[in-house]
Parts: C-alpha cells; sequence; structure tokens
C-alpha cells in the first residue's frame, strides 16, 4: 500500500524510528551496566553483614565476660564462616563485573552521543515540516485574506469619490458614502481576543511536542477576532 505522507512527514516519520531505536540502544547498555555495578558493590553489602554478625558476636562475648566467664563461651556466629566464603566469591565477581562496567563506559558515551545526534535529525524534521508544510499554507492564507480585506476597501471607498458625479440624479448617494467611510474604519475596530495569543502559543506547543513524541499533531483553528464596536449597517 502506497504511502499517503508527504516527504517531510516520511522524514520525520525515519528520524522518529531512527531516534526510538538509537534511545533503546543507550537505554539496553545503561541497564546491563547498571547490573554489573550492583555485582561490583556486592562485597560491600556483605562486608557490612559481617560486620554486623561479628559485632553480635563481640557483644556476647563481652556480655559472658562481664558475667563472670561462667560457662562455655557464645559460639561464633556460623553465619560469619559463610559470609567470609561468600565474601571471596563476590569480590571476585565484583572485580571483574567492574572492569566490565568500566568497558561498558565508552560504549555508553557513544550510544548517548548516536542519541543526541538522533534527536537532532528529529529535530531538523520537525524545523522543515513546519517551514515547508505548516506554515505556508498560514501565511498564505493571511496574505489571500488581507489583499481581499483592502481590495474590497479599495472598491467600498471608490464610491466616495462619485458622489459628486451624481449629485443631480442621485442626490442622496452621500448618504451612501458616510456609510462606506464607516466600513472603512473597520480595520481600526478589530482587535484579537483576549489571551487569544497565549492560546495560539499554547496549541503550537502541543502540536510541535506531538510532533516529536511521533504522534499526528495538527494546529487547531486560530482564536477568532472580535470588533471593538459592532460596525454600522448600511441603511
Amino acid at each position: 500500500m502506497a504511502s499517503t505522507l508527504s516527504d517531510h512527514q516520511q522524514h520525520l516519520a525515519d528520524a522518529q524510528a531512527a531516534h526510538a531505536e538509537t534511545a533503546k540502544a543507550e537505554a539496553a547498555l545503561r541497564a546491563q551496566w547498571e547490573t554489573l555495578r550492583q555485582v561490583a558493590f556486592r562485597p560491600d553489602e556483605i562486608k557490612r553483614q559481617i560486620a554486623a554478625a561479628q559485632e553480635t558476636y563481640d557483644a556476647a562475648m563481652a556480655s559472658w565476660a562481664d558475667a563472670g566467664a561462667q560457662g562455655d563461651p557464645p559460639s561464633a556466629p556460623a553465619a560469619l564462616a559463610t559470609l567470609a566464603k561468600t565474601l571471596a566469591q563476590a569480590e571476585a565477581q565484583g572485580a571483574a563485573a567492574a572492569a566490565a562496567a568500566a568497558r561498558l563506559e565508552a560504549r555508553i558515551a557513544l550510544a548517548q552521543g548516536a542519541t543526541k545526534e538522533a534527536h537532532a535529525v528529529v529535530g531538523a524534521a520537525v524545523h522543515a515540516l513546519l517551514a515547508n508544510e505548516v506554515l505556508p499554507p498560514l501565511v498564505q492564507a493571511a496574505q489571500d485574506a488581507q489583499l481581499e480585506a483592502y481590495a474590497l476597501l479599495n472598491q467600498l471607498l471608490g464610491l466616495g469619490w462619485i458622489v459628486g458625479d451624481f449629485r443631480e440624479s442621485l442626490p442622496a448617494l452621500g448618504n451612501l458614502a458616510i456609510a462606506v467611510n464607516s466600513a472603512a474604519q473597520v480595520a481600526n475596530n478589530i482587535e484579537l481576543q483576549p489571551g487569544g495569543a497565549m492560546a495560539s502559543r499554547q496549541q503550537w506547543r502541543e502540536m510541535i511536542q506531538g510532533l516529536f513524541a511521533g504522534t499526528v499533531a495538527k494546529l487547531p483553528p486560530a482564536p477568532p477576532a472580535r470588533f471593538r464596536v459592532a460596525p454600522k449597517k448600511v441603511a
């Protein structure tokens, strides 16, 4: 099935897919590094356990001595021997994990750079889409509307120039000219909706964020303008 995307939309979609792949690869390396880091720090945890067990044993021995050393002394916790053996294994594994994590950091840096570059490509694609597809029709529509408005205004104002030409045959033509002059003031009687620019700002923000996120993003209709004072009707 043929793609319905424009060239700029396709370029953005491809950039988003590439960015997703680089980000995924970077996340996988970071997860692997975190696992190795936990293995590398495992001996420290075992040492804390040994210290706690030794402290408990030392306290028991002190209590036994304070009581006159009657009877058999407390036995050393079996956990101390087990932990000591576990520590030796953990230290060997931890050293290997630390070395592997150090080697992995260079790959993470490269992956991070690739992700950053891919994000920049997405940004360039978003800019190209805005500059070549989104903005041009809006600018053109605004220019066309302005040209049409001024053309109509010139057409209306032309009536005022012929009032004297028909003073005898159309003596009341001047009354229409007054209405025309009133209409000519419309351009100065238009204001943007209060908060309209801020609303438009939020619309643009949400649209561009959507483009970066890979969602379908369309700009909502512009906030409407309004008249300060209602235009006078032609009598």
